[in-house]
């Protein structure tokens, strides 16, 4: 928005120097008078300042540039302001006469020489405020309210002149009421912080609902009514019949942006969850890749062993040695079985939660794992109590290999690697925590770790581990957190896991939750 904000910035310092050129030379339409108006030296001089005032802010690289241009913003408050008291009070004290006076033998309005429109005053008053808050973090939303005001005044002044109401715009000329829509546009644009600008120009909901239906209520429903208006006057149709007429248009014009409208939002809304759904799909086959691998190396190992117990067997010299290799064979192959299982058990879908040992969970995820972590990351796991839950067991270990992938994709290529994992019982639940001494997260990444779609592994994350696993927890009556420190003595991450104690379940209860 930065760009839009410096462009109308420039617009308006320039549309100042024009007018100031016209008085000079008296170039009539460089004035503004070719709608019978024009506008005065000072208002001009004050759209000058304002844009300079918002182009050294926007252009700001340090403190003196910033503090150059809310000096500057202040002098169109004062300037403004004193010309104000000269209206409320009925003062001619020829502040107001000062720029320009040696062209004020060309005044023709019935106001003092060089005084502008009170409301043209007041926009610029409020508009001074705006350019020395634009860059304030703490002034908050101050600029926006500023720029909406100014809007406001542009707004009546444009539907003052199109209804011949002059009560509506106070004297204010249609060329000056344009450029206040800039000066409005500017505030919004140059906010440091995202604001009424950023939300209008987004490509969400919000954004779209607003620019369709609002520009349509702004600019739509004042020219119908000037329309039937004018059929009236012309007496080309009467009152009842003008009304009944704009009524109607009015109703089918917008039911049918309305319409038009929902039909966009339910185009982003159907892409968007397509996008949804294929990163989802990614992260899965992301994930059953990474497993599958594991499996692999795991499953791996026990049939070699079987493939080289099996040929000793064979070539056996006695039957007692012979029985004693098929024996060791027998042994890996239910090894192998063992690990295919606590697989299964990743991708069975428990339709009721029951009571369970988190410990358990916790030791069949550590053998799956067992030679990775053997050879290469030293895991220190203390049990301190049975951890009996009362969840979904495939959740749950979902949840446990999610935390322990992380820990060892943190740890991975460390010195010393290492992985603590504790499992005890506290007085609210049963506690898990994983914790590893890698380089720890930043505090920017840290508050957003949990957002889907946010990954700091920009070749293999996805962004939905952490984000599917506080879900799972909190389905399950838990919760989880983390903990980490970037600095090097302490560096390293911990999530917390805390899952509410199993409670005995009545047969009523059961057959409730297996209704749902």
């Amino acid at each position: 928005m930065n760009k839009l904000a410096k462009l109308t910035s420039a617009t308006l310092v320039i549309a100042g120097i024009l007018i100031c050129v016209g008085w000079q030379f008296r170039i009539g339409f460089l004035k503004g008078e070719m709608l019978g108006t024009f506008i005065s030296p000072n208002a001009a001089l004050l759209f000058v300042l304002f844009g300079i005032s918002c182009l050294l802010q926007l252009r700001a690289k340090g403190a003196f540039l910033l503090d150059a241009g809310r000096l500057v913003g202040a002098m169109v408050v004062v300037f403004a302001g004193a010309i104000i008291v000269e209206h409320l009070f009925h003062l001619n004290m020829g502040i107001d006469a000062r720029f320009f006076q040696h062209r004020m033998s060309d005044w023709t309005a019935k106001s003092p020489p060089g005084r502008p429109h009170f409301p043209t005053l007041v926009a610029f008053f409020i508009a001074g405020i705006g350019a020395v808050t634009i860059r304030i973090r703490r002034a908050g939303s101050l600029s926006d309210w500023c720029a909406t005001l100014i809007g406001v005044i542009s707004y009546l002044s444009l539907i003052g002149y199109l209804y011949g109401l002059n009560v509506l715009y106070g004297g204010e000329t249609l060329h000056t009421a344009f450029l206040m829509a800039l000066v409005a546009t500017t505030l919004y644009a140059a906010r440091s912080e995202p604001g009424i600008a950023q939300i209008i120009s987004s490509a969400e909901a919000g954004g779209v609902v607003f620019r369709r239906v609002v520009a349509a209520i702004v600019l739509l429903m004042p020219l119908f009514g000037f329309i039937s208006i004018r059929a009236q006057q012309d007496s080309v149709i009467g009152f009842e019949m003008g009304t009944v007429l704009l009524v109607v248009v009015t109703v089918f014009a917008f039911t049918a942006i309305t319409a038009h409208t929902a039909t966009v939002l339910n185009v982003l809304d159907a892409q968007r969850k397509r996008a949804e759904e294929q990163v989802v799909r990614s992260e899965k086959l992301a994930a059953a890749g990474r497993l599958s691998a594991t499996i692999a190396h795991e499953v791996n190992n026990p049939l070699a062993s079987v493939m080289n117990l099996l040929y000793l067997a064979e070539t056996a010299n006695s039957s007692k040695k012979t029985m004693e290799y098929i024996r060791s064979a027998d042994t890996e192959l239910k090894r192998a079985s063992s690990i295919i299982k606590r697989t299964l058990g990743f991708y069975k879908d428990e339709a009721n939660p029951e009571a369970l040992s988190l410990s358990e969970l916790v030791k069949e995820v550590l053998d799956l794992n067992e030679s990775l972590l053997r050879s290469q990351i030293q895991v220190n796991a203390h049990f301190y109590s049975v951890g009996a839950v009362y969840a979904r067991a495939g959740e749950i270990r979902q949840i446990i290999g999610n935390l322990l992938g992380n820990a060892i994709d943190a740890v991975q290529g460390y010195e010393e690697p290492e992985i603590t994992i504790t499992v005890q019982e506290m007085s609210d639940g049963v506690e898990l925590s994983v914790g590893d001494n890698g380089s720890g997260v930043p505090r920017e990444n840290l508050e957003q770790i949990f957002v889907p779609f946010f990954t700091t592994k920009k070749d293999v994350g996805t962004g939905l581990g952490l984000y599917v696993s506080r879900q799972l927890a909190e389905k399950n009556g838990g919760t989880l957190r983390v903990e980490s420190s970037t600095i090097k003595r302490f560096a390293g991450t911990r999530f917390t896991l805390m899952l509410p104690l199993a409670t005995p379940v009545s047969p009523k209860q059961k057959q409730s939750e297996a209704k749902s």
